[in-house]
């Protein structure tokens, strides 16, 4: 019965949306950086005009916001009591705002709406309430494995047909058997790198999906020391002293390692987030006369120690938020009619899915993936299952993860160098980040 009362007023809802009563005509702002490079804002004017025409009376002002700057702009803009009435955007800022209690609470928009991804819309939570309506998953943090190489040097029927069921032991044989045969030609296994803080979130990633952790539950310590950390980095030592990797991975950035991938001179890369990203840059390649043919490109989850399928693969979406300014009731009502309909709308969250493939949908809809490229259509299909295994709460979303962040590289780079041993270089970060916390 609960069930049936729930899903009745989820179709009230959906069906009255155009019908809404306010007092008066309604001005909403909406702030949002360009979170697709492409699609996004051209659908999102077009969401908002079938809202409009649906809600006489109400109106939305878009202010479309550059990535430089945007950080200072929205704190000054909560400082000066100047927000807008809606926010959209990365995680990265967005999951800072349900703690400032300066957001209306969107828990009856997501009731309402239904079939949320779970780990979507508890980046947002407080307590018992949410604060923040999902727009689409962030993509997954998964390998790119170059297809056509691994078939070249016989290691294709080494990876896991699933995309995920293997551990660290099943991983370390594919590079080795694939450096047996690829070195001789100049092509290296994988691209590591630890010249670089961008793209560490892959790091991480391996990291929990081997079943460390960087924080405890209520992040007050570390909780970094573990066995399997201190694996995962014998492991990544492995690889370094095997010549698995591309040489100079303590000077390589991860833009440079992107590069050798691109170049066909490594068979596994970890800055791309799989196969759909790697796709795209090799049809883009094409287009440019760089080369001939794209490579057939793969996702594949990091492996874990124990084989199982519960690897960490997305850590967020893009989301939306309602500011309470002045607690306008006619204004709150209306945003939260608009986030209702922007998460019901099959047009826009199809445009989006269609811009960005490897931003997958937030919520289960009735939504087709329309594309021509028959190949990225597969890899969709194949890899999105990944999205379910989110993980946000080992402390990615603290305001204080950027001082965190800044000592896993010294410590990866005087691993690599010898210079430390696994043990070593686990304790340090340890104690970086337990000081971190000290005076947070």
């Amino acid at each position: 019965m609960k069930k049936l009362l729930a899903a009745l007023l989820a179709l009230i809802m959906v069906l009255s949306m155009g019908s809404s009563a306010f007092a008066a005509d309604v001005e909403l702002t909406l702030w949002t950086p360009p979170v697709f490079a492409i699609g996004y804002m051209d659908a999102l004017y077009d969401l908002i005009a079938r809202f409009e025409e649906a809600n006489p009376g109400v109106t939305i002002e878009v202010e479309e916001l550059n990535w430089d700057g945007i950080g200072e702009k929205l704190e000054s803009a909560m400082m000066t009591e100047t927000t807008p009435d809606i926010y959209i955007d990365g995680t990265a800022r967005t999951a800072k705002l349900p703690s400032t209690a300066l957001c209306v609470d969107v828990s009856d928009v997501l009731e309402t709406t239904g079939n949320w991804n779970e780990g979507a819309i508890n980046i947002g939570k407080v307590d018992d309430a949410y604060y923040l309506v999902p727009v689409t998953l962030m993509p997954s943090t998964i390998l790119a494995v170059n297809v056509d190489l691994a078939k070249q040097y016989g290691v294709y029927e080494m990876l896991p047909e699933d995309r995920m069921s293997w551990d660290w032991e099943d991983f370390m044989a594919f590079l080795k058997a694939c450096g047996e045969k690829s070195l001789t030609d100049g092509v290296y296994p994988i691209g590591l790198f630890a010249g670089s803080q961008s793209s560490d979130i892959a790091y991480y990633t391996m990291l929990l999906s081997a079943g460390a952790n960087v924080l405890n539950a209520d992040h007050t310590e570390a909780a970094i020391n573990t066995p399997e950390a201190v694996q995962v980095l014998a492991n990544v030592k492995e690889i370094v002293d095997n010549g698995l990797t591309y040489p100079g991975i303590a000077e390589m950035t991860d833009e440079q390692v992107m590069g050798v991938f691109l170049n066909q001179k490594v068979v596994v890369d970890l800055t791309l987030n799989g196969g759909v990203n790697g796709i795209t840059m090799f049809n883009e390649m094409v287009t440019d006369g760089l080369i001939e043919k794209a490579p057939v490109v793969q996702g594949y989850a990091w492996p874990t120690m124990n084989g199982s399928a519960t690897n960490i693969g997305n850590w967020g979406a893009n989301c939306a938020a309602i500011f309470e300014n002045e607690g306008d009731e006619d204004k709150i009502a209306a945003a939260k009619d608009f986030l209702a309909f922007m998460a019901t709308d099959k047009a826009f969250n199809e445009t989006l899915w269609a811009s960005a493939p490897s931003y997958g949908p937030a919520r289960t809809m009735d939504i087709e993936l329309k594309l021509e490229d028959e190949a990225m259509i597969a890899e969709v299909g194949a890899v999105t299952h990944l999205a379910a295994y989110n993980n946000s709460s080992f402390g990615i979303l603290e305001s204080y993860w950027g001082e965190i962040r800044q000592y896993f590289y010294p410590n990866l780079q005087s691993l690599v160098l010898g210079n430390k041993t696994p043990e070593e270089a686990i304790s340090s970060f340890e104690a970086s980040v337990n000081e971190v916390l000290q005076y947070n």
